[in-house]
């Protein structure tokens, strides 16, 4: 059921609908058992899946918080099991056809050529929500609930269990306990919500999607200079916008039940340094590896050179948690490449600010943040090749893109849908508000609404349902 599709619009209006002719304590359980039925309208072996990890993570909490101190062992099983679940799914490919080679060959015959095991939707976002709970639990940051349903709607309640936003258990559980109505203002700014990322998703990132041929990754060498770029662009900005307008729908659907979830993007592309951009880009990811990769190395490192800010302290920590994040986002080489280069831009950052003093990006001059935005930028993007492509292919890429032919013309249809994000991501920037339209005057405001809605229309025919690119993940 693709979110975008007509099929989860009903979804959605009759799940809204039953949740408020409901009482409120049976409001949670009916949340909970239609994020399963989301779930198993793709799969009912992913149902399964999810459902085993909840109930080896909730039985797991309720022993860590039983114990006073906590216990390490159980904490770093728990850890182990999902850890193992992850890596099980996400590397099958590529020992699974060997094993079966390997019981043929000592005389266990198989029925099948292959044994495909696919990636269950969401493993990615809630593995990671399973570790933070562990560990907070076993931190004492988190209030474990005895109601294991409670628990179970955290892990699959259906806005975040496709693509995120990773949220923390203290801040989601808190809201199923709330009495507050879901006020006027409330629903207002969830269906803004909902209008932008429907914007992103099919007005701006999927007609960049369809521009761009996919022989272009695969024989670059067939294409000038200046196309290469244009449609590199555009990959990039209907990347982000594809998972930009993902989080905002999902949160303004999120928002119409009064359940709050946290922003995922705060205008990336305007980013003055690197440390700003991985604050700026999934942000939830970000703040995760942050607090449970970046600050327990440095923490360890620390307290092996007691106290002092050594040299290790600034280059291993960043390199390390952007390995981590290469390797969540996909167990191969290219990936691996990809966060090791984001982790070496990171590290150059600190080293560079190690001796002089930093001086915050918004007191710099104007043209001086301009220029770090271009740099920043640029270095994401060569970097970006690695997570798009397999590294032969993307040093093809890269080379035909410095080396092909320049007296050609871009492909100037993806100009104005960059203006469009651009125009967007701006707004927000200046005004430091996702929702500024709601500031702009009310005649502003409706004409923007019609031409919005009519853009959604336009550009909807014939696309929608089209999946997100992070679902893969």
């Amino acid at each position: 059921m693709a979110i975008t599709s007509s099929t989860f619009i009903l979804f959605f209006v009759s799940t809204l609908l039953i949740y408020y002719l409901l009482p409120g304590k049976w409001q949670k359980y009916h949340l909970l058992v239609a994020s399963y039925v989301f779930l198993s309208t793709w799969s009912l072996e992913f149902t399964s899946v999810l459902l085993g990890i909840t109930l080896i993570d909730f039985c797991l909490s309720l022993r860590l918080s039983t114990r006073k101190s906590g216990d390490k062992v159980l904490l770093w099983f728990g850890i182990l099991v999902n850890a193992l679940a992850f890596f099980f799914f996400k590397t099958s490919g590529f020992y699974v056809n060997d094993f079966v080679v390997f019981l043929r060959w000592i005389g266990i015959s198989t029925n099948f050529e292959s044994l495909p095991i696919l990636l269950p939707l969401g493993l990615s976002f809630y593995i990671l929500r399973s570790i933070s709970y562990l560990v907070d639990v076993h931190r004492r940051q988190v209030k474990v609930p005895r109601n294991f349903l409670v628990f179970a709607l955290y892990m699959a309640y259906f806005p975040t269990i496709l693509a995120g936003p990773i949220e923390r258990a203290h801040f989601f559980l808190a809201q199923l306990h709330k009495t507050e109505p879901v006020t006027n203002t409330d629903l207002e700014n969830s269906f803004t919500l909902l209008l932008i990322g429907l914007f992103r998703k099919l007005v701006i990132a999927d007609q960049l999607f369809s521009m761009i041929p996919e022989r272009v990754f695969i024989q670059p060498d067939r294409f000038s200079t200046p196309i290469l770029i244009s449609w590199f662009l555009a990959y990039m900005f209907a990347l982000y916008n594809d998972f930009a307008g993902y989080t905002d729908i999902m949160r303004g659907v999120s928002g119409f039940f009064g359940i709050r979830l946290s922003p995922n993007f705060k205008q990336p592309f305007l980013a003055r340094n690197f440390s700003e951009l991985f604050y700026r880009w999934h942000i939830t990811l970000s703040h995760w590896l942050r607090d449970y990769v970046y600050f327990p190395i440095c923490r360890a490192l620390l307290r092996r050179n007691q106290g002092k800010r050594s040299f290790s302290v600034l280059f291993f920590p960043p390199l390390i948690t952007m390995l981590v994040s290469g390797l969540w986002h996909g167990v191969c080489l290219n990936m691996v490449v990809w966060g090791l280069i984001m982790g070496i831009y990171l590290t150059i950052g600190q080293i560079s600010s190690y001796k002089r003093p930093v001086i915050p990006p918004d007191e710099r001059p104007l043209w001086a943040q301009v220029l770090r935005m271009g740099w920043v930028f640029s270095l994401c993007a060569l970097a970006l090749l690695c997570f798009r492509m397999e590294l032969p292919q993307a040093w093809h890429f890269l080379e035909n893109m410095i080396y092909g032919e320049i007296l050609a013309r871009p492909d100037i249809r993806v100009f104005p849908f960059l203006m469009l994000s651009l125009f967007i991501d701006w707004s927000q920037y200046r005004y430091d508000d996702e929702l500024c339209f709601k500031q702009w005057p009310q005649g502003v405001k409706y004409v923007i609404l019609v031409l919005a809605l009519l853009a959604i229309f336009l550009f909807s025919v014939g696309t929608m349902g089209k999946p997100f690119i992070y679902q893969e993940f």
